[in-house]
């Protein structure tokens, strides 16, 4: 492949611009993340590093030639090679490049689709992964198309990264004893070339509006925001690559996040549920040429024979009737315990509600709406006269005990102070404001009025409520601010002012 890439960079600088080439593979290759092998980004730069000024002796190539299936037929399969680093568009230089596109795969499965002779498409894969644009479009794909025919995949020799999210969304994924599958993770590369140019004495400016247009140019260092700016874009793809794979494959997150981007033989990939059977490419044509092969997907690529089948429908039975009998006995429980259950939901009974008549206690639910209404009617009679009853004592004990306070503020206060937990005393002081009320108003005489009773009524009120406030008293504690008031020269002479002409 790598031959092929030195070929492909050759054919596309000819009778070009090779600097606005160089730019256009810059641009594909650094500061973007992959769905690739760390092996195949390393043979990127031992291949193109020399066009940026890398020191390629550090970098190795780890690929060889791929030799595929070139679109074979057998039987009802129509077999799609996905060989070599995988690329979002593609071009007539695909093959030569060592190059797949996922638009071009698509293209090939729509054809496959379309053909009524078709029954099973394979998918041949080999390849280390490549651009994250356009893969989980292509996964999606996939996962779409298989409903309308099973579409299964296999890893010869790898199936990495991008290549696994794609596999992973097939009908079935299998893979032969040495494939390498696996590598859910993500990479990024960028080029430093700070240091260079400030040994050959450049020093670039750019000129950019918006904080992030030039980061991670190579004539930078990538530290600071732009740093964290190119890791979230990379744990961005990460968390998609992990949920599809989940998804597609029945895993837990967190089990493919505990991967670890790790990749895993054949056998080792079906322990942990990547891949579902080991074969060979020929036993996998022969079985699908066989029809043997069921359509329908198990979940962690486990497969189920019909003994198992059948074990697992006695189980469910036995699980059902044994749930059917724990519903039954749930369900008298909660009848017994005065509920009732509806299509609605399961709600309590309401506590019976008794109304007394002649002296005994009768069920409401017992009485016609009728004579209960009526009974109702009059014990709210009984109520009201109960109520007018009491208020006629309370007004007559006011008059009795606070006889100079208007008969409203006297009631008021002598409920306040049924409140207290030192009525007597409070009782005492309000008799002695009602004695100094009553000399105070025969000093002043009825003649005194001057139209200030409202005033002075306010004026008594914040008196009252700022003794509460500087002694942190309480509402209930109302009368005893009141009598604490009427004690000062100053209370006496406004509760006068406000009572004299009562």
């Amino acid at each position: 492949m790598a031959t092929r890439l030195r070929k492909l960079l050759y054919m596309e600088n000819t009778n070009s611009n090779p600097v606005k080439d160089y730019l256009h593979l810059h641009s594909l290759v650094f500061n973007k993340p992959h769905l690739c092998t760390p092996e195949y980004a390393e043979t990127v730069l031992a291949v193109v590093g020399e066009k940026f000024g890398v020191d390629q002796s550090a970098y190795q190539i780890h690929s060889k030639e791929k030799r595929g299936s070139e679109g074979l037929s057998a039987g009802p399969t129509k077999v799609i090679p996905i060989l070599g680093s995988l690329t979002h568009r593609g071009s007539s230089m695909d093959a030569l490049s060592g190059i797949s596109s996922y638009h071009s795969l698509q293209d090939a499965i729509n054809s496959a689709l379309d053909d009524d002779s078709v029954k099973n498409i394979l998918l041949d894969i080999d390849s280390p992964g490549g651009t994250v644009a356009g893969a989980f479009d292509f996964a999606d794909f996939i996962a779409e198309s298989k409903a309308v025919k099973p579409i299964y995949a296999i890893a010869r020799d790898q199936m990495s990264s991008a290549a696994y999210l794609i596999g992973s969304a097939a009908t079935k994924v299998y893979a032969t004893q040495t494939s390498q599958v696996g590598s859910i993770g993500v990479v990024a590369m960028h080029l430093d070339k700070s240091e260079k140019d400030k040994k050959e004495g450049v020093k670039p400016t750019f000129i950019h509006a918006g904080a992030y247009k030039v980061a991670g140019n190579p004539h930078e260092k990538l530290e600071g925001d732009a740093l964290d700016y190119l890791k979230g874009s990379v744990e961005e793809s990460y968390d998609m690559f992990v949920s599809a794979v989940a998804r597609n494959r029945g895993l837990n997150e967190q089990d493919v996040r505990d991967t670890e981007a790790r990749v895993y033989k054949g056998s080792k990939a079906k322990e942990i549920g990547l891949v579902d059977e080991i074969t060979t490419f020929e036993a996998l044509i022969q079985e699908l040429a066989s029809g043997r092969v069921s359509y329908k997907e198990t979940p962690k690529g486990i497969t189920m024979d019909k003994e198992k089948i059948e074990d697992s429908e006695v189980e469910v039975s036995a699980e059902i009737q044994k749930l059917k009998a724990t519903n039954e006995q749930l369900t008298k429980a909660l009848i017994d315990n005065g509920f009732v259950i509806s299509a609605e939901g399961v709600e309590k009974k309401g506590e019976p509600e008794f109304i007394e008549y002649g002296g005994e206690q009768i069920n409401k639910s017992e009485i016609p709406s009728v004579i209960l209404e009526a009974l109702e009617a009059k014990d709210k009679e009984l109520e009201v006269a109960a109520l007018e009853k009491a208020d006629m004592a309370l007004t007559k004990r006011a008059e009795e005990t606070l006889p100079h306070f208007a008969v409203d503020a006297a009631k008021g206060l002598l409920l306040a102070l049924s409140k207290s937990d030192n009525q007597e005393e409070l009782e005492s002081a309000l008799k002695a404001a009602d004695t100094a009320l009553s000399d105070k108003m025969e000093e002043l005489g009825k003649s005194d009025v001057d139209g200030s009773f409202a005033s002075a009524n306010d004026k008594l009120e914040h008196m009252v409520k700022a003794h509460m406030d500087e002694n942190s008293l309480t509402k209930k504690d109302y009368a005893k601010a009141y009598a604490a008031v009427a004690k000062t020269s100053e209370g006496k002479s406004l509760i006068a002012q406000v009572y004299k002409g009562d």
